[in-house]
């Protein structure tokens, strides 16, 4: 365990995280995090990218997006990028 100092920063406060820590996780400067409190803790953690069934079936069949197009023609959420889950129209 280390320890750190709680900085003012503008009108919130900040702690500076390792590298390494960051490294370990797989967080880089300016990515998202989620902070939540539990008891007397703060903990930090990297976000979970929520992944589509299409990329599911891809990485687990090993399927190219070219091949499961073709086998899947009515599937039309290969087309659609609005940005959020769940917006593909069928």
């Amino acid at each position: 365990m280390m320890e750190a100092v709680v900085s003012k920063w503008g009108n919130s406060s900040a702690v500076r995280i390792p590298k390494q820590y960051l490294t370990d996780l797989g967080i880089a400067d300016n990515d998202k995090v989620k902070i939540s409190k539990k008891g007397n803790i703060i903990a930090i953690e990297k976000p979970t990218r929520v992944r589509s069934l299409r990329e599911i079936v891809l990485i687990e069949t090993g399927m190219s997006l070219e091949d499961y197009v073709k086998e899947n023609p009515y599937d039309h959420s290969c087309y659609i990028e609005c940005g959020r889950v769940g917006c593909e129209e069928i």
